[in-house]
């Protein structure tokens, strides 16, 4: 089973939906007690609200950026984004990773 890492903090809300719903997932798909493999790492969110405010993508990138850069040297096979605003930097993201960022419109569609 691989990894996912999962930026949360964006708000703790969906946090809590994404991994919710990514482990009741991989137990329907495997049965007994499995569960998903997650690394969560969760900002806080005031940060991120008030850079938003402000128009400031490039300093949520840097933040963002550092936490994917982080996940996936923890063993992240995969980068999640707990929040669909914030992939409109999903391809700055990607550009610091080298495991895939799964885009929201991709799973989606």
């Amino acid at each position: 089973m691989k990894t996912i890492g999962l930026i949360g903090g964006l708000t703790w809300l969906s946090t809590a939906e994404y991994y919710k719903t990514l482990n009741q997932l991989v137990n329907e798909r495997l049965g007994g007690v499995y569960s998903a493999k997650i690394i969560l790492h969760s900002l806080d969110f005031n940060e991120i609200k008030t850079l938003t405010e402000n128009n400031d993508w490039k300093g949520i990138a840097t933040i963002i950026c550092a936490v994917a850069k982080g996940l996936q040297q923890a063993g992240a096979n995969c980068i999640l984004i707990g929040a669909n605003t914030m992939h409109k930097i999903a391809d700055e993201i990607q550009a610091t990773v080298t495991i895939p960022v799964i885009h929201i419109a991709d799973a989606v569609a």
